[in-house]
């Protein structure tokens, strides 16, 4: 097999890259630093494009740049789908479909697909072609952006620049929607969430609640709460510990990572101050999601707006639950995705908390 050569080109602040293997085009990127531009292209052995694959190289990236700029596209590259699921590359056709200067939403492409957004959602975020196959052209039902593999930023750009070039409507199968129809809802500024958990361990509850207010906002914040207590019955793992189970446990979910921000947040003395020591750790946020009565009330103390969340199973998924079961020596892995029952396992976790409870009994 030959050797992936690409090259890489940063052109008026943004980075561009194509890769390419003999004649053929494999992959090409944007990012904002050249570090996530490589990254993005997914080749795990590559070298630096010469010769006549550096010529081709060049011509993407002159062909993204045209893209990014919002302008029309003098040269036709077709992407090579070749070697992708049936299902992917019949979503990627679709999205190509997409004229400059419209969108279409998760749900309307998987209505004609016959599967899921969020199945859309993933199979976008592999995109291998971004810009080329304008994935940056598919937005959520309510018109506020989603996700993008290369930020937020770039696809609120890229859609504000195609808005000045509107191309002629074309005629395809699944919902269509001028970019100025969305400007003024979510092209200026992303929604950014704010859900507070001590996750002691996380659950299937949390993680079902988690995805669902992905779907409301385009970046969440998930708070680690009491981050400065562990090895304790009721609190057993530590900060770091709860923030590898969740990665884990969102990754295994299909979670598109770039849109949450695990932080954590320790504990203070009193109730009043609690909130402004939130606000020193996490990034800023629009709303606060909780159904905690004392939560809700500091925050709304503090001006902030919050909205309740669906529990998912509560009377079956808790932590609390979870802790009990495993000093029961009952069923406790059923409550938990199975990646961090792996991670529980490996690091002693069931054995940490007998032991826990022994000394708590012998004081």
């Amino acid at each position: 097999m030959k050797q992936v050569k690409a090259l890489v080109e940063r052109h008026e602040g943004i980075w561009f890259a194509a890769a390419v293997e003999g004649e053929r085009i494999k992959a090409t990127s944007i990012g904002l630093t050249r570090e996530g531009c490589l990254r993005m292209l997914k080749a795990k052995r590559w070298t630096k494009a010469r010769g006549k694959e550096k010529e081709l190289a060049r011509a993407v990236i002159d062909v993204l740049r045209s893209i990014f700029r919002g302008e029309g596209v003098c040269r036709e590259i077709e992407p090579n789908l070749e070697g992708l699921p049936e299902k992917s590359q019949r979503i990627l056709r679709l999205v190509a479909r997409i004229p400059r200067g419209y969108v279409t939403t998760y749900a309307s492409l998987a209505g004609v697909a016959q599967t899921s957004p969020r199945a859309v959602g993933r199979i976008l975020a592999a995109n291998p072609f971004p810009l080329l196959i304008p994935c940056h052209r598919v937005v959520r039902s309510n018109h506020s952006l989603g996700g993008y593999t290369a930020g937020q930023d770039i696809k609120r750009k890229l859609l504000r620049n195609e808005n000045r070039f509107v191309e002629k409507l074309r005629e395809v199968k699944f919902q269509l929607i001028p970019v100025c129809e969305i400007e003024g809802t979510d092209l200026k500024e992303c929604r950014r969430g704010l859900y507070v958990g001590r996750f002691q361990p996380p659950h299937k509850g949390h993680i079902k609640i988690i995805q669902d207010l992905l779907d409301r906002v385009d970046e969440l914040i998930i708070a680690i709460g009491s981050a400065q207590v562990s090895h304790e019955l009721d609190n057993p793992f530590t900060a770091g510990e709860r923030i590898s189970m969740l990665r884990l446990a969102l990754r295994e979910a299909g979670a598109d990572l770039d849109r949450c921000h695990l932080i954590p947040v320790p504990d203070v003395e009193a109730h009043s101050t609690w909130v402004s020591s939130v606000l020193t750790y996490v990034p800023k946020f629009d709303v606060v999601f909780t159904n905690e009565a004392l939560t809700t009330r500091l925050f709304k103390e503090a001006g902030f707006k919050v909205e309740s969340i669906p529990f998912y199973r509560r009377q079956i998924y808790s932590s609390t639950e979870v802790r009990q079961r495993m000093l029961r020596g009952k069923d406790w892995e059923e409550l938990v995705p199975p990646s961090v029952a792996e991670f529980i396992k490996e690091i002693g976790g069931v054995e940490r908390l007998l032991e826990l409870a022994r000394t708590d009994r012998l004081s």
